[in-house]
């Protein structure tokens, strides 16, 4: 019966392909969105990613998100510093400068100062073998290299900018994760970044934590919040509110959500017409076998063999087409600003999704196959 029933499906090739198609093209447009989605999302807490080492972000209160950040009196550094299970405690610099190109040009900054002693939450990855003690090099500063090329007039290392009217040497590169606000990020010293960048009361921004070995995290945050009356975030717990926050406090959800729901829509309407119109063009055949014995089982399997078949292969091609896309994206995109990512939850995520689109593009079909009379046949 199985063979039967893909002699069938491949017998009709024009509703065959065109159900290839609609599978193929509502894959791609929910994978491709669905890559743009989480990107963009990711970027949303990219400076939590890009500061390595500490355990706890603390805060002034109130903070609703990475970005939203209130400085704190210098004061608060030490009341943190001497709460029982903090091994350490260092200062975070964080503000927007304007940096003047070589050229002439002018690009606005994130400027990010290290605590000077142990210049501890500096990039996720150096490049060219340097350490982060470049940084102490006189007026030393690391920069992205995908910024450095896109934004900062490919700046090599030994080159100097001028930050807020401050000479800048280049001493090396590292990598990072892009920002949502997609601003080159600066790292210097914190002393250095305090003195370049504009003068106000209070510019200590964070206060980065590493905990005692076998500190229970949570429990050092609630301890840090009712010590100092600040507030203390893990570094997973500081990005959850962060995407959180954007989640529920902009358009971004509800603008995917919409296209996503179209191209799931656009799945089930051609999918479901075209079996539909598939499985009625072949209730002769069908009757002919209900009336030699098959039951409604027999039927419903070979209907629902034939969904799958055309869903496993429309979801393969989409999949490719949307992989092919990213590809080309990653191509003509400049690197400060390739949001789009491709990860293998996706790809299963949007697989699962296709086997509802497909199941339930099939219900129509199943529907008038179980109705089925074998004297369909002799009509």
């Amino acid at each position: 019966m199985n063979f039967i029933a893909l002699r069938m499906l491949v017998g009709d090739r024009v509703k065959y392909i065109g159900i290839i198609i609609g599978i193929a093209l509502a894959t791609f447009l929910i994978s491709q969105q669905l890559n743009i989605f989480v990107g963009l999302m990711r970027s949303t807490y990219g400076i939590v990613t890009n500061i390595s080492t500490p355990d706890i972000w603390v805060t002034n209160r109130p903070m609703e998100d990475v970005d939203d950040l209130r400085p704190m009196s210098e004061d608060d550094l030490y009341r943190v510093k001497a709460i029982p299970g903090v091994l350490w405690a260092t200062r975070l610099f964080r503000q927007d400068v304007q940096v003047r190109l070589s050229d002439g040009k002018f690009q606005t900054c994130l400027l990010l100062g290290l605590g000077d002693q142990a210049l501890a939450g500096g990039p996720p990855k150096l490049l060219g073998g340097i350490t982060i003690n470049a940084l102490r090099i006189s007026h030393g500063v690391l920069v992205d290299a995908a910024y450095a090329q896109d934004k900062l007039g490919n700046i090599k290392p030994g080159q100097t900018i001028q930050i807020n009217g401050n000479r800048a040497l280049v001493t090396g590169l590292c990598r990072t994760a892009l920002s949502f606000q997609g601003l080159p990020i600066i790292y210097t010293t914190y002393s250095r970044a305090a003195n370049w960048a504009p003068a106000q009361r209070h510019q200590l921004a964070v206060i980065l934590v590493k905990a005692r070995p076998k500190q229970n995290f949570t429990a050092l945050c609630q301890r840090i919040e009712h010590r100092t009356g600040l507030e203390a975030y893990t570094k997973a717990g500081i990005a959850s509110k962060t995407f959180w926050y954007y989640m529920k406090s902009t358009g971004i959800p509800i603008n995917f959500c919409i296209t996503i729901s179209l191209g799931a829509l656009v799945g089930i309407a051609i999918a479901g017409q075209t079996l539909y119109q598939f499985t009625h063009d072949n209730l002769r055949y069908l009757g002919a076998l209900k009336a030699m014995g098959a039951t409604d089982f027999t039927l419903v399997r070979m209907v629902l063999l034939q969904a799958i078949v055309t869903g496993v292969l429309g979801f393969g091609i989409g999949i490719g087409i949307s992989g092919a896309a990213n590809m080309l994206i990653l191509h003509f995109t400049p690197p400060s600003e390739r949001l789009a990512v491709f990860l293998w939850q996706i790809m299963a995520v949007t697989g699962i999704g296709m086997i509802f689109i497909v199941i339930f593009a099939s219900l129509f079909s199943l529907v008038s196959v179980v109705k089925l009379e074998p004297a369909v046949v002799f009509k």
